[in-house]
């Protein structure tokens, strides 16, 4: 990045301006590939519907606080946030909801959190999420992240995982879902070996 500055008049005044390259079509992914040391701050996960099925979705946001990978890039990504959001499909959306319940049972498994606080039916998504929302915030677990390229726009994007990935590649993976339905979430943990029921039961 040039360091140079260049100045202008502005009603008389001399302003001081540094010189910088700004490219609108180069943007930086939030967190290079690694193993983090994550946690899930407190007040901060919300539910909301999807915008054009209106299918409940939980957003969690996830810190990353440390890494023992080298590089600077690790060192400028501590403290940033991804969030990975759960989208909960009913039966109509078989596939879709089978990729949210594996995603869903990953996170609850690296957090140490039981299934049993995931509610089976929603009618008031915002009460009936409360109590898995709460056990959630706070916890810190390890988690992975991986770059995926948006076919839009080609912007390369972080993606959050709750799996080792070079494990799950070793075990054999369900896949990530890329493409099996449009109303899929945005950012996400990748697919992987369904989760045990309980989850402290390991």
């Amino acid at each position: 990045m040039a360091t140079n500055s260049t100045s202008t008049h502005s009603q008389g005044k001399k302003m001081e301006y540094k010189q910088v390259e700004f490219d609108v079509n180069e943007i930086a992914p939030d967190a290079p590939v690694g193993e983090w040391g994550v946690s899930i701050p407190r007040g901060k996960c919300k539910v909301q519907p999807t915008k054009e099925d209106k299918y409940p979705m939980l957003i969690v946001p996830i810190r990353l606080d440390k890494s023992d990978e080298e590089g600077e890039e690790f060192q400028k990504a501590l403290g940033a946030e991804l969030s990975t959001m759960i989208v909960f499909f009913g039966d109509e959306k078989a596939r879709a909801a089978r990729m949210s319940k594996l995603r869903l049972r990953q996170l609850c498994e690296a957090a140490d959190i039981d299934l049993d606080l995931v509610p089976k039916r929603l009618t008031d998504p915002e009460s009936d999420l409360e109590p898995l929302i709460r056990a959630l915030e706070g916890k810190k677990f390890t988690a992975w992240t991986r770059h995926t390229i948006r076919k839009d726009t080609g912007e390369t994007t972080t993606e959050i995982l709750f799996q080792n990935p070079k494990a799950a590649l070793t075990s054999g993976s369900d896949g990530d879902g890329e493409n099996d339905d449009d109303d899929r979430p945005a950012a996400r943990g990748g697919g992987g070996k369904p989760a045990k029921k309980n989850a402290r039961g390991r």
